[in-house]
């Protein structure tokens, strides 16, 4: 068995071979210029800092871009009351256009499934609809043909108290 030869490792490739990529070469770039003292933060330039301290996505609501910026660090109670009206507001109308965009994918599957259904199909479905609706309608009737709640008014009670508990919790 011939003795296994061990190659020494190269630490780089070879520029003829593809070469670095752009992310590489800039960082060696970068180590090159701060070896060198010439090199400099580009965030710390003054138009950089000038785009920097901009507000980007909320910049038409300064209140609820600060309330943000204020909730990287820290918590909901570290907001005034604006900022937390402002990000209440703001969590809602996220969670609405979420639930929205949901309910628009829905209706489109739905709309789908109805094209892709033949006619026969599509009156199996209709009768088996209004079977379930009739069986549900029975069903809330029959429960509120059942339950009759009279209200009664407590013999024991004193000024200021209406029903009895047991009228309370029928009236739930």
């Amino acid at each position: 068995m011939p003795p296994t030869v061990r190659r020494a490792r190269q630490s780089a490739p070879k520029k003829r071979s593809g070469g670095w990529s752009a992310e590489r070469r800039a960082r060696l770039g970068r180590k090159r210029e701060v070896r060198a003292g010439t090199w400099r933060n580009p965030s710390k330039s003054p138009d950089a800092r000038r785009k920097l301290s901009r507000p980007r996505k909320h910049g038409d609501d300064p209140v609820l871009h600060r309330a943000l910026e204020k909730l990287r660090d820290g918590t909901v109670a570290d907001l005034t009351d604006a900022e937390a009206e402002a990000h209440r507001t703001y969590q809602r109308n996220l969670v609405a256009a979420r639930r929205e965009e949901l309910r628009a994918q829905a209706r489109e599957r739905y709309r789908q499934r109805q094209e892709a259904m033949t006619e026969d199909e599509r009156a199996a479905q209709r009768a088996k609809w209004r079977e379930d609706n009739r069986r549900r309608a029975q069903r809330e009737n029959c429960g509120k043909d059942l339950v009759q709640i009279t209200v009664r008014p407590d013999h024991r009670r004193t000024r200021g108290q209406g029903m009895s508990l047991s009228d309370r919790e029928l009236m739930g």
